[in-house]
Parts: C-alpha cells; structure tokens; sequence
C-alpha cells in the first residue's frame, strides 16, 4: 500500500540519512482528544443497579454489610453514578499509561484519498510551511511484526463509555476504536494508522524507531519553498540504494488554489 508523510526538511534527512521511521507515543500526539473517550453518566437505572450489585458491592464492600439505599429514589441513584465515574475515569487513565508503555504509532496519509487542494493545508501544517517534504512509502517494504494498519474514522462524537453500564468497560475493540477515531474537522488528512509495539522499536535519544529499508521509499516531493539541495545528495549513495527513487517538486498553480507536480531528475 502506498502511503505518504509530510515532514520538515530535518525529519526527511533523518529517514533517509538513518534509514529509520519515527514512532510517536500514542500519549503524546498534538491533538488534546487523542485516545481519551468520553464519559457519559446519564443513569439507568436498570444498568444501575445490575452494575451495583454484580460490580461494585462484591469490589468494593465485600468484608462489610452496607444499608441498601432505596433504589427508586433519584438521589440514591445520582450517589451511585458519582460513585461509579471516578472508577472508570481511573480506568481510563489506566489503559493510557499500558498505551504508552508497550504502543507506538506511525501516521501516514492516504494521498489517494487527499482532496485536491488539501495537501496545501498539510504542506502547510506538516512541513515546515511549504519548506519540507513528502515522502511516499511502499508499506510491504516496512518489516515489522505488527500489522496493525487501518484508516482513521472521523466522527463529531468521541468514543463515549456510559458509567452505569457494566458492558462499557474497556476492551480490546474499545481501544482499537479509541485510537483510530478523530474528530471529523481533521477528515483533509485522510490518516493511516499503523500501531507498532514498543517491544519492536529501537530507542534512541528517548525516542523510538523502527528500521526502514531504502526500498520502502518510492517518492519524494520537495515543497514549493524547499531548498532541495539538503536532501538530493543523500540519495546519491555509494550502493546507489535510492536510485529507484523519484522526485518531484511541488509548484504554485498559475490559477487555482492547489499545487502542480513537477518530476525533477534522480541521477
């Protein structure tokens, strides 16, 4: 599958100069709403009660009796529902701190999928203002143990977990929806997402990567602002490893609000 990256012109040397791919930890991506679900508590008081006397009695009171509250009564179920939001919120915090302890996560984006004249607002948001660079990846080139790939879902609604609903715990499929939901202003990204295990990352300078063949690099677009020159002469190894490779330079469009590809010579 072929995906790209738009990077600052430092981030593409790296990959090229190192022949590795950074992997952000999922905690600690620019967007606030990353991998934090919402918390809802709009009581049932069937789910209440089911969930009170399975979950929480047997957990938390067990060596001691307790006097019922009366359950028809809306003040005892609102006890019960702040009793109850402090838990899973800890369990949330909880599952965020096992996230950035064993996962990484690559993003690309879909340039298939990319409007036209949405990759100005990346150039622009992604590298460096016009001054960087996108490069395209052959994704069966990248060898890793983890084949955790998948296109972000774009929603106005957070994952949400209702508190008074014992089905609503964290698991698995809750998490993998956590991590490839966003909020639907970012759709012009088109993200892919791969999560990597931490366990495969090479640590360096308190960050991780995974190794990245040449192969697995199969274009590089220069920004309209770049000074390609940083860049060119890396390509140009002795064991010619990235000769397969093209590369293009982005240019203004004489009418439109969009950019133009122009191939530039590889040799």
């Amino acid at each position: 599958m072929i995906l790209c990256k738009y990077l600052g012109s430092d981030g593409c040397v790296d990959i090229i100069k190192n022949q590795r791919l950074l992997a952000a930890d999922p905690t600690n991506l620019n967007d606030p709403f990353e991998i934090k679900p919402g918390v809802i508590g709009t009581p049932d008081k069937v789910k209440t009660l089911r969930y009170f006397y399975n979950e929480l009695l047997p957990e938390r009171y067990s060596d001691t009796k307790v006097a019922l509250p009366i359950f028809n009564d809306d003040a005892a179920l609102k006890k019960i529902e702040q009793d109850l939001k402090p838990a899973i919120i800890e369990q949330i915090e909880k599952n965020l701190i096992w996230a950035s302890k064993t996962l990484r996560i690559i993003c690309f984006c879909n340039p298939i999928k990319i409007k036209d004249g949405d990759d100005v607002l990346l150039w622009s948001h992604y590298s460096d203002k016009h001054k960087g660079m996108r490069i395209f990846f052959e994704t069966d080139e990248i060898k890793t143990l983890s084949n955790n790939l998948f296109p972000v879902d774009y929603s106005f609604e957070r994952p949400n977990f209702d508190i008074t609903d014992p089905a609503s715990k964290i698991k698995i499929e809750d998490a993998r929806r956590i991590i490839k939901t966003k909020n639907k202003s970012w759709e012009y990204e088109q993200e892919v997402r791969w999560i990597i295990s931490l366990q495969e990352c090479i640590q360096k300078d308190g960050r991780s990567y995974i190794p990245l063949s040449p192969k697995a690099i199969r274009r590089i677009d220069f920004g309209c602002k770049c000074e390609s020159e940083k860049v060119i002469p890396l390509l140009k190894d002795d064991d010619n490893a990235y000769q397969h490779v093209k590369l293009y330079k982005a240019l203004v469009h004489e009418r439109r609000y969009s950019l133009k590809y122009k191939e530039i010579n590889n040799k």
